[in-house]
Formats: C-alpha cells, structure tokens, sequence
C-alpha cells in the first residue's frame, strides 16, 4: 500500500507515522511544502470492519516567531491511502 502526503513544516520538523499502531515512516520536514511517500504492508489495513487508525507525532512542535503562544506542528494539505 501507499499513502502519499503533501504537508508543510513550521521550519524543520520531525514527523513520525504511525497506522494502527505500527510506525510506518520516520523522517524530517522542511519548511517548504513537502510530499512524502510512505509505502507499508498492506496487512496493516483493518478490513474486519474495524477502524484504522492513522497518527501523526510531531516531537518538534514549537512557537512561531510571529506573537503567537501556540505550539504547531505540520499543515497537512491532504493524504490519500493507496
């Protein structure tokens, strides 16, 4: 299976997939907009009617230098599983 994303960073980031419990990618953001490509197993798909569950940890989170008091992670533009 694939699951291609196009996402964007507050400035460099780590990012870690994780579907049903199982990490499927590990990797850096940059600060442009970023496609990434994650293939997997496509055992990992629940088909028993099940819910899948797809997490996204963002480990680097931080304030923008802008004023604002929020942590941000990533801007996910859209992801499509394969």
């Amino acid at each position: 299976c694939a699951l291609p994303i196009s996402c964007n960073g507050l400035g460099e980031q780590q990012i870690d997939v994780i579907l049903n419990g199982v990490p499927i990618y590990k990797g850096r953001l940059i600060q442009n907009i970023n496609s990434i490509n994650i293939t997997f197993d496509p055992k990992l798909i629940l088909t028993n009617g099940d819910y899948n569950h797809l997490f996204f940890s963002i480990p680097d989170a931080h304030r923008p230098d802008n004023g604002d008091n929020r942590f941000l992670g990533i801007s996910l533009f859209h992801f499509t599983l394969l």
